[in-house]
């Protein structure tokens, strides 16, 4: 099959991307909304040495009304997906989105968006505008493309082998006055392979939570955010913590 190259930079990193065959892993969806965990595919696209998976970014529960709507918008079945039904009634619908990741050599990245702007520059920017009795559709529009524009991908560090050698912290300088962290909180072996709980403490950049990654020694990545884990981990791993944590099988 004929392959069509694409260089992208991002930070100086030269990203290689070629047409692969996408293939689907089965995750399983932790939440304290359902009784019985749930089970969705996450899209894998491998373009060189990028890796984009297209899973769950966000859930909640939507009536049928709602929908509706996106079905109208036509905005279901790709941007949104249904899960299972709640106790109220309702479905447990997924936002699906984008995750990027980088491999170099021993190193593994996730190509990420930050915002950088205070907390204050944004609450003016959206929340005096949504709040507002004569609310200005364009001057939101505006507002929003504000945001955007000081929003920036950045190639963040995951992981790479040996940065625990001496210990189960990572200090990376983000500049002069401030450090981002990454933590190996477990590591452990299952039928050959290796895997690191990971995470990442994105200390120094404005509205960024602390994420929290399972990968293994292929650099893999196997679980997000301690809500999706793939079935493939499930059936492999039975080490605590992360069995209760990860809703792993006992």
């Amino acid at each position: 099959m004929k392959k069509i190259l694409l260089l992208i930079t991002v930070l100086g990193l030269s990203i290689t991307l070629h047409a692969q065959k996408d293939k689907f892993k089965p995750f399983i969806v932790a939440n304290a909304m359902l009784s019985i965990p749930d089970t969705v595919n996450f899209r894998y696209q491998e373009r060189g040495d990028t890796t984009i998976i297209h899973g769950i970014i966000k859930m909640s529960g939507m009536s049928r009304e709602e929908i509706s709507s996106l079905k109208v918008q036509r905005k279901w079945g790709k941007k949104y997906v249904g899960g299972k039904k709640l106790f109220d009634g309702k479905t447990l619908v997924y936002q699906m989105g984008d995750y990027k990741f980088l491999k170099r050599n021993d190193s593994l990245f996730q190509i990420k968006k930050f915002t950088y702007l205070s907390q204050d520059s944004i609450q003016k920017l959206m929340l005096n505008d949504i709040d507002a009795k004569d609310f200005d559709k364009e001057k939101l529009i505006k507002n929003l493309h504000i945001i955007r524009e000081n929003q920036k991908e950045i190639a963040q560090l995951i992981y790479h082998k040996g940065m625990f050698a001496k210990g189960t912290t990572h200090s990376m300088a983000h500049d002069k006055a401030c450090h981002n962290e990454i933590h190996l909180d477990k590591q452990w072996e299952a039928n050959g392979t290796k895997y690191y709980a990971l995470k990442v403490d994105y200390r120094c950049l404005p509205y960024a939570k602390p994420q929290h990654y399972i990968i293994n020694s292929n650099f893999e990545v196997l679980a997000f955010k301690e809500k999706y884990v793939s079935k493939e981990l499930n059936n492999s791993v039975n080490v605590r913590p992360y069995s209760q944590r990860y809703k792993f099988k006992e």
